[in-house]
């Protein structure tokens, strides 16, 4: 582990993509080994493939030899005591839970290695996007606080951060609006920066509750680390419009799970890129099937954390965690691209990190099916971000497939309004107009099936008015597909 952010950073402005690439395959192999004769469940489960683990030498027997696991193929099949480190020295740790959104929620483990190694990336990312060594900055962490695990991991980090910077300064109101309000109304003034910190629907609505409160967010520099969902350039742009903020307000955002953790993130650099690819400026083939026109995701890794690989167009990680995953397909549709692939998109800026990237579409089994075509929540996105819509709704939706009295399949939106606007049969036509339109834009599998329907009534919008009970939830993220 290196001994600050400041000797990682050293690094990633000095070292390029071969050398990380090559650190991340030296990681992998060496994990493999350890956890194939420290944990449990692991060892029992090689030898149950039939792998002996000697006989993995290199990154190519790695690859082709040892097996892909899963929660469901892995995870679920074995004790949490099972999947855990078992060596003389382990650490206790810290256990938490996934959200649950696809189903069952799963329970892990964090200890002080992996605590550590979560304060130095999140060191990097607040020198190299927030620049604390020259703002008086408070960090406001706005994830839920719990057992789950984004608010109480950030607020961690921070504090480590801050034991090692005399400008950092963090407040944990958690997820409660009233109580996100009260703290930069009462203090935010004495800050020279507020960087606040959640899922990104929730920070927009408080960002736009706080000036309703009378703060002036012209007189702070806004900044936003955000993480959990994804969200579209003209979704950044809104929320820098918001915070009264300029072309170099920071919103970065984390591609994260509860399963490894903090995995990558987005950089000036790879927001560049996507502008490029979203403007049409740039065209790039990801070479994705079912994902339309829609532009991914994009972040980069440091492999030596997080070592990426992608096998039937879905994401395979291998990280260190409390419980060791090793080749865990987290079942989000996307893959891998080197640096050098897309250092021609745009200008790249100075001092940027030469890390190879992520693309990321969304979750594989996080889609609805209708009439055959795949519809995921980040089409929907895109058409809720649509000009009609971006001043009347919220941000939080969810979809589910019905039948109707006819027997036809129905695919019902439900859109959450923003406070102010009620619900009438005539916006709920305009809303209507403006997601099919959209939707059959981003998603060539949609536009075929809604031709050959012939109609709208088989695509229903419902709105909701803000604070309804369709969108309360505990959890950090509300759900976005309802199963039956």
């Amino acid at each position: 582990m290196y001994r600050d952010a400041a000797e990682l950073l050293e690094l990633l402005h000095t070292k390029d993509e071969e050398y990380w690439i090559a650190e991340g395959e030296k990681m992998a192999l060496d994990l493999f080994h350890r956890a194939a004769e420290r944990v449990p469940a692991y060892k029992d489960f090689l030898q149950k493939s039939g792998v002996r683990h000697e006989k993995i030498q290199s990154v190519g027997d790695f690859k082709g030899h040892v097996p892909v696991i899963d929660k469901e193929a892995y995870i679920a099949q074995y004790s949490f005591d099972e999947l855990r480190w078992h060596m003389e020295d382990a650490m206790s740790g810290v256990v938490y839970s996934s959200s649950g959104t696809t189903g069952e929620p799963t329970f892990w483990l964090r200890n002080s290695y992996h605590d550590r190694e979560a304060g130095i990336l999140h060191g990097v990312l607040l020198q190299s996007f927030f620049r604390i060594d020259k703002y008086k900055t408070l960090f406001i962490d706005c994830f839920a606080m719990g057992i789950h695990v984004a608010g109480f991991i950030t607020a961690t980090a921070i504090n480590q951060v801050a034991r090692e910077s005399k400008n950092v300064f963090l407040a944990t109101p958690g997820s409660k609006k009233e109580d996100i309000v009260a703290t930069v109304a009462r203090v935010g003034y004495f800050f020279e920066q507020i960087v606040m910190i959640g899922y990104p629907p929730l920070i927009k609505d408080v960002v736009a509750d706080v000036a309703a409160s009378g703060f002036e967010w012209r007189r702070v520099k806004a900044g936003f680390l955000l993480a959990a969902q994804g969200f579209s350039e003209k979704w950044r742009r809104q929320l820098i419009a918001l915070a009264r903020g300029d072309e170099d307000t920071p919103v970065i955002n984390i591609y994260g799970s509860a399963d490894a953790g903090a995995m990558a993130f987005e950089t000036q650099f790879s927001i560049g890129v996507r502008r490029a690819l979203e403007t049409g400026q740039m065209s790039h083939d990801f070479g994705l099937p079912h994902a339309g026109k829609a532009v991914p995701f994009l972040f980069q890794y440091i492999p030596e954390m997080k070592y990426f690989e992608s096998a039937d167009n879905e994401l395979i990680v291998t990280a260190d965690n409390g419980i060791p995953l090793i080749r865990y397909n987290i079942h989000d549709l996307g893959g891998v691209a080197r640096h050098g692939e897309l250092a021609g998109y745009g200008r790249e800026p100075s001092g940027s990190f030469k890390l190879p990237f992520v693309f990321v579409y969304g979750r594989s089994n996080y889609s609805v099916v209708f009439y055959g075509a795949n519809v995921y929540p980040e089409h929907l996105l895109a058409a809720i971000e649509h000009d009609l819509l971006a001043d009347r709704v919220s941000g939080r939706f969810f979809m589910e497939i019905g039948e109707g009295e006819d027997g036809k399949q129905k695919f019902h939106m439900h859109i959450e309004l923003k406070k102010g606007h009620s619900i009438t049969g005539e916006l709920e036509s305009e809303i209507a107009r403006a997601v099919t339109d959209v939707l059959c834009k981003v998603n060539r599998e949609f536009l075929v099936v809604f031709r050959e329907m012939g109609n709208e009534d088989n695509v229903i919008i419902h709105l909701h008015e803000e604070g309804s009970e369709e969108f309360q939830s505990k959890k950090m993220k509300y759900r976005l597909i309802k199963r039956g």
